[in-house]
C-alpha cells in the first residue's frame, strides 16, 4: 500500500488512539471491579482485563515512540482482547458459550484489523530525509533484501552484479535506521557507465560518489528505503563494508555496543545526520582496526 506521508501519519495516530482507548477502557474496568467481592470467574476476567489494558498501552507507546509496531506486543494484545470479550460475556451475561465465542471472534477481528492497518501505515523501511531514527531490528529486512536484490538482478540483465546485504539491517538483532543498504560489486570497470544507467532504469536515483571516489551511490523510495553502493569488487570500500558487517554478526558484544552508541547518537542528533555519522566513525575505525583511513563511510543523502 502506497500512502502519502500525511495520510500515513493520520492513520498511525488513529491506530495509536484506538489502542489507548482500549487500554483505558480495560484498565478502568479492572480497577473499578478490584474492590468488589468477585467470583473466581470474575477474578480471572479482571486479571485478563489488566493484561489487555497493559498490552494496549505498551503497544501504543511502542508505535508512537518508534513509529513501528511490535508484532509480539500486538499479537498478545489481540489474543487478550478476544479472551476478555469472551470471558465478559460468560461472567457478566447469560452463560452461553456460543455468545461468548461470537464476542471473542468479533473482538479478534477488530484487533486483527487494527494490526493490519498498522502494518500498512508502518512499513519496515522508510526514513524521511534530514532525520535520524534508529528502530529495533525487524526480521523482515533479510526478506526485503532478497526480494530487492532479485528485482535488481532481473532489471539490469544482461549485466551482472554481486549483491551483498550490508549496513545495520544486515546484522540480526541490531537496531538500525530503517534504510536497507545493498553493496553492489562489479569486476569490469569498463561497464561502470552501463551499470549506472541500468540501476537508474531499475528506479534508483544516482547521487554520484558523495565524497567517496571508490563508490557510486544510489537511493530509492520516498521516503528513502534502499541505498545501493556500487563499487569494484576487492576495493577498500568493498572490503571494509563486509569486514565490518561480518564482525558485528560474529560478536554479539560488539553488536550491542554499536547499538547502544547508535541509539544515544540518534537521541542526541535527531535531525543532524552529519553529527550522527561523525559520532560513529571512531567505533567503526576501532572495529576495522588496521584499515585506519579506509573507513567505510556512510552515504550522504
Amino acid at each position: 500500500m502506497t500512502l502519502r506521508p500525511a495520510v500515513r501519519r493520520l492513520l498511525l495516530a488513529g491506530s495509536v488512539a484506538f489502542l489507548l482507548l482500549v487500554g483505558w477502557m480495560t484498565l478502568s474496568g479492572a480497577i473499578r471491579q478490584a474492590p468488589r467481592s468477585l467470583t473466581l470467574g470474575q477474578q480471572v476476567e479482571t486479571a485478563a482485563q489488566l493484561v489487555c489494558g497493559l498490552l494496549s498501552v505498551l503497544s501504543a507507546i511502542t508505535c508512537f515512540r518508534w513509529r513501528r509496531w511490535n508484532r509480539h506486543l500486538l499479537a498478545g494484545w489481540a489474543a487478550s482482547l478476544a479472551i476478555v470479550s469472551g470471558l465478559s460475556s460468560l461472567v457478566w451475561g447469560p452463560p452461553d458459550p456460543i455468545v461468548a465465542l461470537v464476542f471473542a471472534a468479533l473482538a479478534l477481528l477488530l484487533a486483527l484489523g487494527t494490526i493490519r492497518l498498522l502494518r500498512a501505515v508502518q512499513p519496515s523501511l522508510g526514513l524521511e530525509s534530514g532525520t535520524v531514527q534508529v528502530v529495533p531490528y525487524d526480521a523482515e529486512w533479510p526478506k526485503l533484501f532478497r526480494s530487492e536484490s532479485s528485482r535488481i538482478a532481473e532489471a539490469i540483465k544482461p549485466l551482472e552484479l554481486r549483491l551483498e546485504h550490508t549496513g545495520s539491517t544486515a546484522v540480526p538483532g541490531l537496531a538500525a535506521k530503517p534504510v536497507l543498504d545493498i553493496l553492489a560489486g562489479y569486476t569490469d570497470p569498463d561497464q561502470l557507465a552501463q551499470l549506472v544507467s541500468a540501476l537508474q532504469r531499475a528506479g534508483y536515483v544516482h547521487r554520484g560518489p558523495q565524497g567517496i571516489p571508490e563508490r557510486e551511490f544510489f537511493r530509492r523510495g520516498e521516503p528513502r528505503a534502499y541505498h545501493v553502493h556500487l563499487t569494484l569488487i576487492g576495493s577498500r570500500f568493498w572490503r571494509d563494508h563486509l569486514v565490518f558487517r561480518d564482525r558485528l554478526r560474529e560478536d554479539p558484544s560488539v553488536r550491542d555496543a554499536y547499538a547502544a552508541l547508535k541509539l544515544r547518537l540518534a537521541a542526541e542528533h535527531p535531525r543532524d545526520r552529519e553529527a550522527y555519522i561523525a559520532g560513529k566513525t571512531g567505533f567503526v575505525r576501532g572495529v576495522l582496526g588496521a584499515t585506519s583511513g579506509g573507513v567505510a563511510a556512510e552515504p550522504r543523502p
